[in-house]
């Protein structure tokens, strides 16, 4: 009893030992590496500030030099002093300057001796007089020199270098580049330095269309490229502290940055914005310094060893105990979840939940089961279907590293119970592994979707039976068109052969009507046959995708409904690009057209609308193409719009309608095309005629 009572006292001294020398050191050690990283920070803020200094004076001075050079332009000085601007493109030279060197967007502008712009790169404004309100032109209309300044105008923050031109000795005008601060801040984002420009309070009224529109609070944010993560550390502190900030850094132990701010100053001197630095962190090498937070832990180490190995034996046993009760409340954790579990590592199976013995119900343990597999990916069938895993090895990759890989992907299984297939997503995961061993786990799991994969299927049935339903739907309207586009022409063949029989019995054909009304017959069999490959090729359902011209679509469609569209008295407007290229499904497109008109032709008739228009117009926007049907049938109620692409929803009584043409709509161009259609009401001129209608708006990717 003593002696254990000697050891515990022993133990207590030792550790309080320990816990001493501890305190000592690092006391000590942290106070030193304080102070060097004081130091550290010191310098390194200064050399962010002296960086983003030179990279002020070379932006200064390099948009000097261009100013100096184009000043020397003839046919600018030509343009001055014989006060025509002739079609001055100072746009151009932007362009050349965008193309072949890091200014992306310097601006140009040409002024007259009198101070009006006659001639500006960002914009077609000119005429108006700046001498005014641009102090910097008046000093170099004083002083006949070249000046640079930093100065905030209507849109942004910029570098202006104003050249005096001459002619004959005599100053004729000023030539002006602009240039902006983000090629600086990229520069600095590139040396993990990232900036925020802030600009003073009082500059927010004139700046009428800022460049970044980027605000905190009344201090405009000159450049672009600023960072959330800095912004949102601006807002946080106050703009007012960083403005009266004495000290060389600060560091924000919320974000762990480093910030130090530049002040830059107008043609006044005057304080004008501020360039609030960040670093973070993490970039800079304080490696030189946590050494001796290194040699500190080299002793801590030795100390901890001592105090492992006197209480190995005392703590083993107990760990041994502990991990026994772990895998009993492992197990005990695995059985009562709701999908099949396993344990296993790079050899077998090592622990499996009740679930997959329930499902593989032949087998009464995992060692039964192990018996005949030590892998269940011996079980997987041979399900087609590319999200499925069929083998062992997946992409040169065992399926276990292969699902740990695509975690982000729905990886799918497929195993038969008593002789039936059953589905399952698969995911897989690693655990951490024993702490005195190198063995590594992974946890695999599988949930049954058999019954939501029969619900998709009884789903993928029922749109069959609507798509079904909206061709037949189709194939009635189609009818009708044929019969309309059919009247006229069997109306004129009738007529002409009537005629030819009455003339003929009398005796007055002559060869020249005869003649005539054969070329007549003729003309019009054509039509008719020409209507009939048009109907033909819109029926078959051919849904092969081909390149093919978007107006050559819409005239196909225009053959299909022309009847329909002059016997409704509907007139169709077209603006249209003859040169757009579409690699889509024709037909389905020309079904997409034929439904919206049907759905305006029914409105037309609906609201009685006397004066009938329908407006096509295509172009492209983004990369993609955009067309717009729009209507002046008065438009959709706003209770409705947002249903009217639902299947089976339909205004009108059901004896007229199915609801189906505009869902079909919806599916063909959403499922079938990878694109969009929307639907807004418009009010619109015409003719100096107000109207309202709806305007269908699809866009389609071009290839």
């Amino acid at each position: 009893m003593k002696s254990n009572l000697k050891n515990i006292i022993l133990i207590f001294i030792f550790i309080i030992l320990i816990i001493v020398i501890y305190d000592i050191l690092n006391y000590s050690t942290n106070e030193k590496i304080e102070r060097l990283k004081d130091h550290k920070y010191t310098n390194l803020s200064m050399n962010m500030q002296k960086e983003f200094n030179q990279l002020i004076d070379v932006k200064r001075n390099t948009t000097l030099a261009i100013a100096l050079l184009l000043a020397k332009n003839n046919y600018f000085i030509d343009a001055l002093v014989k006060n025509k601007d002739f079609n001055l493109d100072l746009d151009s030279y932007s362009g050349i300057l965008k193309e072949h060197s890091d200014f992306k967007n310097i601006w140009f502008q040409i002024v007259n001796k009198d101070g009006v712009s006659i001639a500006r790169s960002w914009t077609k404004k000119r005429g108006d007089n700046i001498l005014k309100q641009r102090i910097d032109l008046q000093r170099v209309f004083q002083t006949k020199k070249a000046s640079t300044s930093i100065s905030i105008g209507k849109f942004d923050l910029t570098f202006k270098a104003s050249v005096p031109i001459f002619y004959n000795n005599k100053i004729v005008g000023i030539f002006e580049s602009i240039s902006h601060l983000n090629s600086i801040t990229n520069e600095l984002i590139k040396k993990d330095i990232f900036p925020v420009i802030v600009a003073e309070e009082k500059y927010k009224k004139q700046l009428i269309d800022p460049f970044s529109k980027i605000f905190i609070g009344d201090n405009y944010i000159a450049n672009i490229n600023a960072k959330e993560k800095q912004l949102e550390v601006i807002r946080r502190i106050g703009v007012p502290f960083f403005k009266n900030l004495s000290d060389p850094y600060i560091i924000d132990k919320k974000t762990k940055q480093l910030i130090t701010v530049v002040k830059m100053y107008d043609i006044n001197n005057q304080a004008m914005s501020y360039a609030i630095l960040f670093k973070p962190l993490e970039k800079i090498d304080i490696s030189q310094i946590t050494q001796l937070k290194t040699n500190m832990n080299f002793y801590i180490i030795l100390l901890v060893l001592i105090i492992v190995i006197f209480i190995y034996y005392f703590v083993i046993q107990k760990y041994n105990n502990f991990l026994k009760e772990e895998h009993k409340r492992l197990k005990l954790i695995l059985d009562t979840q709701p999908n099949i579990m396993l344990i296993t590592n790079t050899k077998t199976i090592v622990e499996v939940n009740s679930k997959f013995l329930e499902f593989f119900n032949k087998y009464s343990s995992l060692d039964h089961f192990l018996s005949e597999y030590n892998c269940i990916c011996y079980l997987f069938e041979d399900f087609d279907d590319e999200d499925y895993i069929k083998d062992k090895i997946v992409e040169n990759k065992k399926w276990i590293e292969y699902l740990i890989d695509n975690s982000h992907k729905i990886l799918k299984v497929a195993m038969k119970k008593d002789g039936e297939l059953h589905h399952f997503i698969i995911k897989a995961s690693k655990i951490d592994s024993n702490k005195f061993s190198d063995e590594f786990f992974t946890v695999i799991v599988l949930v049954d979707i058999t019954s939501e994969i029969k619900i998709k299927k009884e789903i993928e049935y029922k749109n069959k039976l609507i798509n079904e339903q909206s061709k037949m739907v189709a194939m009635g309207e189609m009818i009708g068109n044929i019969a309309h586009q059919w009247r006229q022409p069997l109306s004129i063949i009738t007529t002409a052969v009537t005629s030819m029989q009455l003339e003929k019995e009398f005796n007055r054909l002559s060869d020249e009507k005869f003649n005539k009304n054969c070329d007549l017959i003729n003309k019009n069999a054509q039509y008719l046959s020409k209507t009939i490959d048009d109907f033909k090729n819109f029926i078959k359902g051919d849904r092969s995708k081909r390149i093919t011209k978007v107006s050559s679509i819409i005239e196909s469609f225009l053959n299909l409904v022309e009847a329909a569209a002059k016997n409704n008295n509907i007139e169709i407007i077209l603006n249209v690009d003859n040169n757009i290229d579409l690699n889509g499904y024709e037909n389905e497109l020309i079904q997409c057209f034929i439904n919206i008109f049907n759905n305006s032709k029914d409105a037309f008739k609906e609201n009685n609308i006397k004066d009938r228009f329908i407006f096509i117009d295509s172009y492209i926007l983004n990369d993609r193409l955009i067309i717009k049907i729009k209507d002046n049938a008065l438009g959709i109620p706003e209770n409705i719009i947002s249903k009217i692409f639902d299947p089976y929803f339909t205004t009108k009584h059901q004896s007229q309608g199915t609801g189906l043409g505009l869902n079909m709509t919806y599916k063909l161009i959403t499922e079938g095309m990878d694109g969009s259609i929307l639907v807004n009401n418009k009010r619109f001129k015409y003719k100096e005629q107000e109207y309202k209608g709806a305007e269908f708006t699809i866009s389609l990717p071009l290839n």
